[in-house]
Parts: C-alpha cells; sequence; structure tokens
C-alpha cells in the first residue's frame, strides 16, 4: 500500500488469497502551525483468478459413451456437458452439430444454460430431435466445447434399442393376433349371412341341368297322426304348408313339393315318396314328437338312404320342438339325427323372414339365382352389420 509519495510504506503478501480482496486506507497525521492534519489514501483490492491454461473439459457424454440406444419413431434430447477454466475475457463456444455419410455438417437447434463459480463455469448445451428416423442411426453427433487455448470433441453414434424394435414387434403381433380373432369371430358369427350374400352377387346356379323337378320336399308330421291337437298353439302342419310356402317359395324363389299339394293321390305311398324325393335337391323334415312317432319318420328313413345314393342330395333337419329318440327308430336315422346339422325353431323370435332361422334354412338350401334376392343383398349386409 504506498501512502504519500514523499513517505513510502508497503504491505507486502507473499500469496494471495480470495479472502483479501476489500478497500485499504492508509492515513499519514502531520502538524502544521500547531495544527494536526490528516493525509488519507484510500485503494480498492480485487482478487482475481489465473487464467486457465487447459482447453474445455467435456463431462457428458463421456469417452465410454460413444454409442447412445435409441428407439425408432420417439423424440431424443442431446445434452453436452461442459467445465470451462477462468478467462478475464471469457468467449466460451459450445454446440452440437451432426454430420452425415456424406461428410457434411450441420449445427443443431439447441439452447444453452450455465452453472458460474469464480474459477470455473458449467455450460450445458441441449439439442433436440423431433423423432427418431433410421436416417439418424448412420450420421455422427459431435459435442463441440472451445475456449481461448483450445477445442473438446465428443463424437457419439445413435443405436437403435433391442426392446425397442422387440416392443414394435411385439405390439404388431398382438395388434394382428386381435384383428385376426375379432375377424375370426366375426366370420363365425355371420357366415351363414356371408355366404348368403356370396351367392347373392357371386354364386352359380346349381339347380341347372341337374333334371330335377323340385328345391326341397316337405316332410312333416300329418294332421291325423296327432293324438293330442292343441289348436291354439302354432303345429308342423300349418308351419310346412302355411309358413315354408310363404316364405321359401315366395319370397326368395325355391320350389317345394307338399305331399298333399302337389302329388295326385291314388298310388302307392312309399313309391310315391321314394319317387318325389329322387325328384327333389333337399328334403326338409319338420322333427317333433309326434313325427319321430308317425310312419312320417318313414319319409325321413328314405331320405337318408337315397342320400347315401345320391350325393347331390341333402337332408335339412328342423327342430319344431324337443323330442325324445324312440327306441323303434332305425340305425341309420339315429345316425342322421346325430350327425346332421339341425335348425332351431323358435317362434316368435324365427317367425319374420328376415330372422337368423330363415337365413340358416336359405344357407342349406340350393345355391340358385333368383332376380328378387339380388335386391335383398343390402337388406343381409345391414343385418350383419346391426
Amino acid at each position: 500500500m504506498l501512502c504519500p509519495k514523499w513517505i513510502n510504506t508497503n504491505i507486502v503478501f507473499d500469496e494471495i488469497f480470495y479472502e483479501y480482496c476489500g478497500v485499504y486506507v492508509c492515513d499519514y497525521k502531520q502538524n502544521i502551525n500547531s495544527t494536526w492534519w490528516i493525509v488519507r489514501a484510500v485503494v480498492e483490492v480485487k482478487t482475481i483468478v489465473k487464467n486457465t491454461l487447459s482447453k474445455p473439459i467435456i463431462t457428458d457424454p463421456t469417452y465410454d459413451l460413444l454409442t447412445l440406444e435409441v428407439e425408432l419413431g420417439k423424440s431424443l434430447t442431446l445434452e453436452c456437458k461442459a467445465y470451462f477454466g477462468f478467462e478475464r475475457n471469457f468467449n466460451p463456444v459450445i454446440k452440437w452439430y451432426v454430420e452425415d455419410t456424406e461428410l457434411n455438417t450441420e449445427e443443431l437447434i439447441q439452447e444453452n444454460k450455465s452453472i458460474n463459480k469464480v474459477e470455473w463455469k458449467n455450460i450445458h448445451s441441449i439439442a433436440y430431435l423431433k423423432e427418431v428416423t433410421k436416417k439418424d442411426l448412420l450420421r455422427n453427433y459431435t459435442c463441440f466445447a472451445q475456449n481461448s487455448v483450445g477445442n473438446t470433441t465428443v463424437t457419439i453414434k445413435l443405436k437403435q434399442k433391442r426392446g425397442g424394435l422387440f416392443k414394435y414387434i411385439l405390439f404388431g403381433t398382438t395388434i394382428t393376433l386381435v384383428v385376426i380373432l375379432m375377424a375370426s369371430a366375426f366370420i363365425y358369427r355371420y357366415w351363414v349371412e356371408i355366404v348368403l350374400l356370396y351367392r347373392t352377387y357371386q354364386a352359380k346356379d346349381e339347380t341347372l341341368e341337374d333334371r330335377k323337378e323340385f328345391d326341397a320336399f316337405v316332410s312333416y308330421a300329418k294332421h291325423d297322426s296327432f293324438d293330442n291337437l292343441d289348436p291354439s298353439s302354432p303345429n308342423e302342419e300349418s308351419f310346412a304348408l302355411d309358413l315354408l310356402p310363404k316364405v321359401l317359395e315366395k319370397k326368395y324363389g325355391y320350389t317345394l313339393c307338399l305331399f298333399e299339394r302337389d302329388v295326385i293321390p291314388g298310388g302307392a305311398y312309399t313309391e310315391d315318396i321314394v319317387r318325389i324325393i329322387k325328384q327333389s335337391r333337399r328334403v326338409i323334415c319338420v322333427l317333433s314328437p309326434n313325427y319321430v312317432n308317425s310312419p312320417s319318420v318313414f319319409e325321413l328313413q328314405a331320405a337318408v338312404n337315397l342320400a347315401l345314393e345320391d350325393q347331390t342330395l341333402k337332408l335339412i333337419l328342423i327342430k319344431f320342438s324337443s323330442f325324445k329318440e324312440p327306441d323303434s327308430l332305425p340305425h341309420r336315422v339315429k345316425k342322421a339325427l346325430t350327425v346332421l346339422p339341425t335348425i332351431t325353431w323358435k317362434s316368435s323370435k324365427s317367425a319374420p323372414s328376415n330372422s337368423r332361422f330363415w337365413n340358416c334354412v336359405r344357407y342349406h338350401m340350393p345355391v340358385k339365382t333368383h332376380q328378387g334376392l339380388r335386391g335383398k343383398g343390402f337388406k343381409i349386409f345391414s343385418g350383419i352389420l346391426s
């Protein structure tokens, strides 16, 4: 500390410490003409750190992390942290830039933030990728830090996460299985309607040139075979004589054979039944307790025997009401009742002509081109959607 120039007073510090900073005052007293005067010198002292002799040190990413695993399609944050030593004229540079396979470089959009100390400063540079693509996996990403002494860089590459790929595969497989299961359930539930829709527009008429007269012969229990008939409830005879022709003939254009309506009386019953079945493409059997316990079951037996000889002849079994098979039924008839598909009549639920019951009956009927059916294709499709 230097006092007035005519007197030298020095304070010597062997080593400077931070706490030595402050305001230093030197007072000198002098008597002039019997009056004491005070001469004062004031000096403010600031301590500073010596300029660094080192280049910046990149602390993140480290040299051990030269490959970064990422997920395709996800966003990515790249953070570069660098340690800068003290400089009086501090002008640091820290940034991310990317280099492609053709060695073209491009600086990434980024933001910086810093933490200050007296001796040093930590600066973070953060860059963002909105979405990682396969193209990004081929690039080099470099963190660059520079001060007046020199610069330091760390380069990393992006690598696709195995777990990420597995997740995509697992997710895709799960979605595929769910779609397949839903489609399978839909097809299983509406298979009949789908087939009918296809037949309406694409299927070939199988009744052409088969030299058969009827689409189906209807076999049912005759009125005189009933022991206890309740006139208030619908019976298989009214179902066979009224409802079946009303729906299958008038609405869908099939040709049915009803024994009482279409067969001229006078011939042998058994011979007439065999002849009619041979002239029919299907045999519709309306099953009930009255049917299996009446002579009408002969028609079912004849149809089973003839179907074994004629592959184009098929049986359509309609379970009109529950019944117990009598022991007297022939073995082939019992086997047919067990093996052949059966359509169950559910009274008022099955009565509407667009019900699933009639769709199932039509599904088993021969494929037949009928102009009136084409207009019903849209109704079938609407029924599936509803």
